[in-house]
């Protein structure tokens, strides 16, 4: 589950960019030109096109919600947690998604000491979720 937190903010930011998008897009709609010229006036165009706009947001937005819920779940798991460094090394890792090599540096440990600690946050955070 926490694997996935870095994959969900990115998928939440761009359902959310999908949705400005398609905002902006409904926003600029134009009016039929009116050049005198013979065409069709069948309102049903537009009709079609609203309705389908109107089901992609609102797939998007249910998406969005989801993800938002599955990623404030993790967020409180790593918050609940009573070891700072737990904490901050899960944060690290799964929410910031750096290497190995940089929470070293970061923490001022050996790569080797983190794999330890970070077992222990995993036990940890299993042991919450029981």
């Amino acid at each position: 589950r926490l694997r996935r937190y870095i994959w969900l903010k990115q998928e939440c930011r761009q359902l959310q960019q999908y949705l400005d998008r398609i905002m902006a897009d409904m926003a600029t709609v134009s009016s039929p030109r009116l050049t005198g010229m013979p065409h069709s006036n069948d309102p049903r165009g537009l009709d079609e096109i609203v309705v389908r706009y109107e089901e992609i947001v609102t797939r998007y937005e249910k998406r969005l919600k989801l993800y938002q819920k599955e990623t404030l779940a993790i967020e409180k798991a790593i918050e609940g947690l009573e070891d700072p460094r737990h904490r901050l090394l899960l944060r690290y890792k799964y929410m910031d998604g750096y290497k190995w090599e940089t929470i070293a540096d970061l923490m001022h440990y050996e790569v080797r000491w983190l794999y330890v600690l970070h077992g222990q946050a995993l036990q940890a955070v299993a042991g919450r979720d029981e």
